[in-house]
């Protein structure tokens, strides 16, 4: 696994030990960014169950101004603490080794509650995760306005189904693996 673009192109990323990994493959994020565009330039970045911090890590490269990374794993934060060393990038990440919702109410709580203008969510298949995330998105108001979500799933999910009071913006199709982009509607 690797930095496909930006500041760090090519930098090669430690992915965790364990069979509970399932690291997004490069071209599901090379179709992800070049849907994101310019969003990523100057955005927060939210990065849940990162894994590696791959998503969050690609953000910064390709000019995300702060990324916060959260993963319950060991093993994730481990390869985390790794990639952010190699990529001295050190003031530019926080990492919380916490359960995702707990980390929501954690950063919600915050005297200098924080918000993003980029959330990805990449939990476990067929796990049920969409549900409670986005009730505690929703609960902790991190989600900048016209901030996205951008939530990876298996093309046979159906997230959309258990989510009430968020807009579906776009899905994309790679293999497997579908992204679908949230945000909260607007107010008219």
């Amino acid at each position: 696994m690797r930095i496909i673009a930006g500041e760090f192109k090519g930098r090669k990323l430690n992915v965790p030990r364990g069979n509970e990994m399932r690291p997004t493959l490069d071209r599901v994020k090379e179709s992800l960014f070049s849907m994101l565009g310019e969003n990523v330039v100057g955005a927060r970045v939210l990065d849940l169950f990162c894994g590696s911090g791959a998503l969050g890590l690609e953000a910064l490269s390709r000019g995300a101004e702060r990324a916060v990374l959260v993963d319950i794993s060991r093993h994730a934060r481990l390869a985390v603490r790794k990639n952010v060393e190699t990529l001295a990038i050190g003031d530019r990440v926080a990492f919380l080794g916490i359960d995702v919702c707990r980390a929501l109410r954690k950063l919600a709580a915050r005297e200098d509650k924080p918000t993003f203008e980029l959330i990805f969510a990449d939990p476990p298949y067929f796990q049920g995760f969409a549900k409670p995330v986005f009730k505690a998105l929703a609960a902790a108001g991190l989600l900048a306005p016209d901030g996205l979500v951008i939530y990876e799933h298996h093309k046979k999910e159906t997230p959309v189904n258990d989510i009430r009071g968020w807009e579906v913006v776009r899905q994309r199709r790679t293999g497997d693996t579908m992204m679908t982009f949230f945000r909260l509607p607007t107010a008219e």
